[in-house]
């Protein structure tokens, strides 16, 4: 599991020349990845750089062999032996499947999905013990952790039996601890109805006022089975979220103009530099065009409208919006719900400013990359 300082980390990683490679692949909806070794080597056949990274791409896909199914949709994988940086990250879904070769690890993509994905902690209590794990991105693990006791001063007395308020108050201590150590953003609680007011009671205002009790949730629960409630917990939440956003934007989109629906006006806009949020209907693909010269998109055109070069045609112009957004820093949201774009387009956007209709189409903005490889 991806912790925030190991985020940080990443962040703030990098190279003096460019050795570190970025890989997001796309999983099939088993979880697993397929023609992983004719991905990798036409990546190293077009690009003849990445023959110097041939451990680098050889351990990508020793890690692509051993990934197991499961409800992960896509992985993102940091790696550059030269500089021991390995760094591993299922996704809940995937955006442009590529491979990028730069001074530091390609975060944008990563980046969007974990800022729309919370991260939970879980407190299992029994009669006499307890376990706490940490859910995010679909993965579980148990947090062994504990921000240390203080010991008594002076002659060591003999241990006795911890009173049931005490081992209370001490895991809701912990579980403070762990909350502000690793960013959870939620508490979830499943306790026996007569101890869940009482570790309540020993818990901080700001735990109290993000908790969910789901009774249940119980003590010898599998970590498999947890996850799932957790999970579901986590779709309500975002079902919520989804409605709350194409609602707004449905509603700008018709009445002030600060909202666009449907492929072509979105790609305008999102050419334009005037995207704040791009929504996208889970599942959107549409055949497009792109200048080899200058990147310019667009559906149909032969040839650039921009700098008039022949244009070529990609698979999935919806891909190249979602990286030309995520490069732009727009806020991507793959709307996997809401059935209201459907007959709108299935996409749409959020606008940062009115675009002014005089204004010249802009190649797609976004930060430069030495070498980016589509896959």
């Amino acid at each position: 599991m991806l912790s925030p300082r190991r985020l940080h980390e990443l962040l703030d990683f990098e190279a003096a020349q460019p050795q570190v490679l970025s890989l997001y692949l796309e999983l099939d909806r088993s979880g697993t990845p397929q023609a992983y070794k004719w991905i990798l080597q036409e990546a190293e056949s077009r690009e003849s750089s990445l023959r110097e990274f041939r451990k680098d791409l050889e351990r990508l896909e020793r890690h692509l062999s051993e990934l197991e199914p499961g409800p992960q949709r896509g992985v993102a994988v940091f790696a550059s032996e030269a500089l021991g940086l390995w760094e591993t990250c299922p996704l809940p879904y995937a955006f442009k499947s590529l491979l990028t070769l730069d001074r530091r690890p390609y975060l944008a993509p990563l980046m969007s999905i974990v800022e729309q994905h919370q991260r939970y902690g879980v407190v299992l209590l029994g009669q006499d013990r307890e376990r706490i794990l940490e859910v995010h991105l679909g993965e579980i693990e148990e947090r062994t952790e504990d921000a240390g006791r203080s010991r008594p001063l002076g002659r060591r007395a003999p241990p006795e039996p911890e009173a049931p308020h005490a081992r209370l108050r001490r895991v809701a201590s912990r579980a403070a601890w762990l909350a502000r150590s690793r960013h959870w953003d939620r508490l979830i609680l499943g306790a026996p109805r007569e101890l869940e007011p009482l570790f309540v009671g020993h818990l901080p205002i700001r735990l109290k006022n993000n908790l969910i009790v789901d009774p249940t949730l119980r003590l010898d629960l599998p970590d498999r089975d947890v996850l799932e409630k957790v999970v579901l917990n986590e779709r309500e939440a975002r079902k919520v979220r989804e409605s709350v956003l194409v609602h707004r934007l449905v509603d700008a989109a018709a009445a002030d103009g600060a909202g666009v629906l449907g492929l072509e006006r979105t790609l305008d806009m999102l050419q334009r530099g005037a995207v704040r949020t791009l929504l996208v209907r889970d599942g959107l693909a549409k055949i497009g065009r792109v200048c080899g010269s200058c990147g310019f998109l667009s559906l149909a055109d032969k040839k650039c409208r921009l700098c008039n070069q022949a244009t070529a045609q990609v698979f999935n112009l919806v891909a190249e919006m979602i990286q030309c957004a995520l490069d732009q820093d727009c806020e991507v949201f793959p709307v996997l719900y809401d059935g209201r774009l459907d007959s709108l387009g299935r996409i749409g956007a959020e606008l940062s400013h009115k675009a002014q209709s005089s204004r010249p189409p802009e190649p797609p903005g976004g930060k430069p990359r030495p070498i980016t490889i589509p896959l």
